[in-house]
């Protein structure tokens, strides 16, 4: 599987995404790979790491484009979606 890049997407740097267990919780896309969490760059699956070990859930790791949505989308789902397409 390719890394996830949320230009491959069309998400562009300022976008907010919400993470999908509680759209109360977001982040904004600062580049191709990164998000800002909490005042903090990283990763998708790092900052669902960090937002599940809060909640008591010890993960070792996560697929990050699954656990956050755009639009009401999985980003999983929305690169998937544009794969099959070409």
């Amino acid at each position: 599987m390719k890394r996830f890049s949320f230009k491959a997407i069309g998400i562009k740097p300022g976008e907010i995404i919400q993470f999908s267990n509680d759209t109360d919780i977001t982040a904004k896309v600062v580049d191709e790979n990164f998000i800002d969490f909490a005042g903090e760059k990283m990763s998708t699956s790092g900052a669902a790491l960090k937002i599940l070990e809060a909640k008591g859930n010890k993960r070792v790791s996560v697929r990050g484009p699954s656990m956050w949505r755009y639009k009401g989308k999985l980003l999983s789902d929305i690169a998937e979606e544009l794969s099959t397409r070409q």
